[in-house]
């Protein structure tokens, strides 16, 4: 593991310049933070050529085409995100959820409507339980039902 400064007998201590530990190995430091050649302690400190350090000490692009990010700048382009604010994603598409940063495919088949965060609708006979976050079955005494699965509408 030419990247690693010290390691001892389980775990990486300490990478060299431009990488980080994640305690098994070393990453490259763009790989975690985009457009960064060097960080440390956990932090973006040295940017590549084609971007520059902001106030949140990440890097971001200086010049492109069309901007990607609603505050008018240059990002990264997030994997499967509808929408990216300071860099970070904060809607996804639909049939996709927002899991922290990251959209993530939305595998509840009886969710025929998302938003941002979870389910927004389920398909008709099913409610949305806040407590599982999952579409589920409404009771055979109702067509349609909401809050619960006896709730009938």
């Amino acid at each position: 593991m030419e990247q690693a400064e010290v390691i001892n007998q389980k775990s990486v201590v300490s990478c060299n310049s431009g990488y980080l530990s994640n305690t098994t190995t070393c990453i490259k430091c763009g790989d975690v933070y985009p457009n960064t050649l060097i960080c440390e302690y956990q932090k973006s400190t040295k940017c590549d050529s084609l971007s520059e350090m902001n106030t949140n000490k990440t890097c971001e692009l200086t010049n492109c085409e069309h901007p990607n990010d609603l505050n008018g700048k240059c990002t990264t382009e997030l994997l499967n995100c509808q929408s990216v604010l300071n860099a970070k994603c904060v809607e996804c598409p639909n049939k996709m959820l927002l899991n922290g940063e990251t959209c993530v495919l939305n595998d509840d088949e009886k969710c025929i409507k998302t938003y941002t965060s979870g389910c927004a609708r389920c398909g008709f006979g099913f409610y949305y339980n806040l407590i599982t976050q999952r579409c589920e079955t409404c009771d055979s005494n109702c067509e349609t039902c909401y809050y619960n699965s006896t709730f009938c509408m």
